[in-house]
């Protein structure tokens, strides 16, 4: 009964301080936090207790995680490419998979789930797999259930071009009843442009947000979606529960008068 609830964070290098790599401390936001700060405080100050009277929320990171040679370091593999001679080259490139993680299994209250946000630590360089996650949420969808997946991340997939169409279209071919909402963190305009057309296409609300102190009213019109949905959810549900257990009761009184 009522609505279930996906959150889905992006871990993707971007996501922290990108240490030990070209791109060092250059996605930091403009008040110099990392984005995963602003994630933490987005999820703990405003999203945790919105979502609180529900039992039914699950906590997901996603990224790209390496994999790694017994000796500890990144395992190398080569492809084909064409240089800007026109030449075929072969190019070294690290070796990773996409990587899910629910974070939350059994725990469903309020302070705890906070906690375990919290205890994200800022990532390491890695890619983002977003339509492969979401698509992975949406074929978790079971039949019937209605679920919103609200997805916090700073960029664009980088494992499909057009995310947006594709996983619109995985919704209405697997027939699943699935809502996406987007909190953008710091998103440029070509990321922003895709997760809006997702999120509107799917019923659902974005927001873009840029500084560790943002301001709450932006989050406003998606916590308001977003009790709306719990609400308008459950009063359905208990109203078709109210008319089954009716034709179930009038079944028996019929039987009862053929005696």
């Amino acid at each position: 009964m009522g609505v279930n609830f996906n959150i889905l964070i992006d871990t993707s290098g971007s996501m922290g301080y990108m240490k030990g790599s070209e791109d060092e401390n250059k996605y930091l936001l403009p008040d110099g936090n990392t984005r995963m700060d602003l994630v933490k405080k987005i999820l703990s100050e405003s999203l945790i207790e919105t979502l609180s009277f529900t039992n039914k929320i699950k906590i997901y990171t996603f990224k790209n995680s390496y994999h790694f040679n017994k000796d500890g370091t990144k395992k190398l593999k080569q492809k084909k490419v064409i240089d800007t001679n026109g030449k075929t080259v072969l190019k070294n490139y690290y070796s990773e998979y996409p990587d899910l993680k629910l974070l939350n299994k059994d725990i469903l209250n309020t302070s705890s789930l906070t906690e375990v946000v919290n205890n994200i630590k800022n990532p390491l360089p890695g890619g983002t797999p977003l339509w492969w996650s979401l698509s992975v949420l949406i074929n978790k969808i079971k039949p019937k259930t209605s679920t919103s997946i609200i997805v916090l991340s700073d960029g664009d997939a980088n494992d499909k071009v057009n995310f947006d169409s594709e996983i619109i279209d995985l919704i209405k071919k697997e027939g699943k009843e699935c809502t996406i909402h987007f909190i953008g963190i710091n998103q440029n305009k070509k990321a922003r442009l895709k997760s809006e057309y997702l999120c509107r296409s799917t019923g659902g609300i974005y927001v873009n947000l840029e500084a560790i102190d943002y301001n709450r009213s932006e989050l406003d019109l998606l916590m308001s979606k977003l009790n709306s949905t719990i609400v308008t959810k459950t009063l359905k549900d208990n109203i078709e529960s109210t008319k089954s257990l009716s034709k179930e009761n009038e079944a028996n009184l019929k039987i009862e008068e053929k005696r």
